[in-house]
């Protein structure tokens, strides 16, 4: 494909194959020197006006270029004694735009994956932000694969593992998040969920993130369920079930004195349970934008016919088909971790 360029399958293995092998230490210049040595990198400098400047930057002598290690920003405030907190390369480097762009992309996303899975195993924590991303997690150093959906390819990053979730942490907390991940392990301490005190503002992360999974979900093989209910016994809950689809649910068991909203669920499209579904449903089959927009719609406004208008109120679950836990700091409610 015009202006694509690639690791060979025999590059990446032996890339995988070294790093298993390499000690990052603590993650200070002097590790991250010898580390880059040990794989057989030629070390520079970033200088003014390249990319990476203040980075180590190293030529892999692979197509794709050369990888840049990050420094931990001074302005972080975060406790590490690492001073880098990421290296990155490119596995697929592609210029080619528009729909056949992304799907050469995916594509070879998939085949990476397939091979570094047979090497690691199932990866640790999965997610999606502007593509879908894997992490193999390690005490010390992490490796993540990431599909660049609409732009650059296939990035592969090695990251400080105390330093990268120390500063998502900080992140996390002040707000500043997006998209979503599955911990495969539900007894990961995670950082709490900022507060969305809006229900505009809340059903506009919604579709946000059901969009990013509508995406997500069919490249990584899996379904992600997302449940939205109150923390009381009064059957009161819609959901979401996305896997390139999207359906929306809401509860036919909800007890009195709310069962008034049932009778118009039909009203925001919902149809009666039948056919072997107990919940009031519905599907949308294209999964995009404006098909994430109508959901988030009815899934709010379903909880405003239950009753519930107050954020406060409402906790998430969510779990993937594989058995994950979903993580959605970016919906700006309670998980029911914090219950």
């Amino acid at each position: 494909m015009l202006g694509t360029k690639r690791l060979t399958d025999q590059q990446l293995d032996d890339l995988i194959a070294r790093l298993g092998r390499v000690d990052f230490g603590r993650w200070r210049e002097g590790d991250l020197v010898r580390a880059m040595e040990f794989l057989g990198w030629e070390l520079h400098r970033g200088q003014a006006g390249e990319e990476g400047l203040g980075a180590l930057r190293a030529e892999t002598g692979y197509t794709t270029g050369a990888a840049f290690a990050d420094m931990v920003p001074s302005s972080a405030n975060i406790n590490t004694d690492a001073e880098y907190y990421a290296i990155e390369l490119m596995v697929l480097k592609s210029a080619e735009r528009g729909k056949a762009g992304e799907e050469h992309r995916m594509i070879v996303f998939r085949e990476v994956l397939r091979r570094i899975l047979r090497v690691l195993g199932q990866p640790d924590i999965r997610g999606g932000d502007g593509g879908p991303w894997v992490r193999w997690r390690d005490p010390v150093a992490t490796l993540e694969l990431h599909l660049r959906r609409f732009y650059g390819g296939v990035s592969l990053r090695i990251l400080a593992t105390e330093a990268m979730e120390a500063l998502e942490g900080r992140n996390i907390v002040h707000g500043d998040t997006s998209g979503w991940r599955a911990y495969s392990r539900d007894d990961t301490e995670l950082p709490g969920e900022p507060v969305v005190k809006d229900i505009a503002e809340f059903a506009d992360r919604l579709t946000g993130c059901i969009n990013d999974m509508a995406g997500d979900m069919p490249i990584m093989d899996t379904a992600a369920t997302l449940i939205l209910r109150t923390n009381d016994w009064s059957g009161r809950f819609v959901q979401t079930v996305v896997d390139g689809s999207i359906r929306v649910e809401a509860s036919d068991a909800v007890r009195d004195p709310y069962r008034g909203g049932l009778g118009r669920l039909a009203d925001l499209g919902f149809r009666p349970p039948g056919g072997g579904v107990p919940t009031w449903s519905r599907t949308f089959e294209h999964g995009n934008r404006a098909d994430s927009a109508a959901a988030a719609h009815m899934l709010v406004e379903g909880l405003k016919l239950f009753g519930i208008d107050d954020l406060f109120d409402i906790q998430y679950d969510g779990f993937t088909a594989d058995g994950e836990r979903l993580y959605l700091p970016v919906l700006g409610i309670a998980g029911r971790s914090a219950f």
